[in-house]
């Protein structure tokens, strides 16, 4: 008879079945809670300025090489449809991007940060660091 002591209890992280993730994403919850109210007060900040959070993030994504093509701002972004187009039609419209089909398969469309877009990411950093260590913000963390 085996004991039941020795066994990890239903959903504990050790535990290798599908209940172990169930327990993951549990503990991810509050998390991913703590990262949409700080991206919520960022964006609010952000909506004084030149740039929209978005689309200050999608520029620098495209800087750091995790964006290259408008499918991978709704992964990156968590957009849903058209947003990402809509997105990446207003960055164009600014003169922060380009678009420029690829040579090898006409179907890609890849997005390319202009010197301009480029410039704007560099201009918006401090103001982001600025607005992270603020102790006058309400952090969801509790602290800046």
């Amino acid at each position: 008879m085996r004991s039941i002591a020795s066994e990890p209890p239903r959903g504990d992280l050790r535990d290798p079945s599908a209940s172990g993730k169930q327990s993951a994403d549990r503990m991810g919850e509050p998390i991913g809670e703590a990262f949409r109210a700080m991206v919520e007060q960022v964006k609010q900040h952000f909506g004084k300025n030149d740039l929209a959070f978005s689309q200050w993030l999608t520029l620098k994504l495209i800087g750091s090489g995790r964006i290259a093509r408008i499918s991978d701002v709704n992964r990156e972004l968590g957009l849903q449809g058209a947003a990402a187009t809509r997105l990446i039609d207003r960055l164009e419209r600014r003169g922060f991007l380009i678009r420029k089909r690829s040579r090898s398969d006409r179907r890609v469309v890849n997005i390319i940060a202009t010197e301009a877009g480029e410039a704007m990411v560099e201009a918006m950093q401090p103001r982001l660091w600025a607005f992270l260590e603020d102790p006058g913000i309400d952090h969801p963390t509790g602290r800046p």
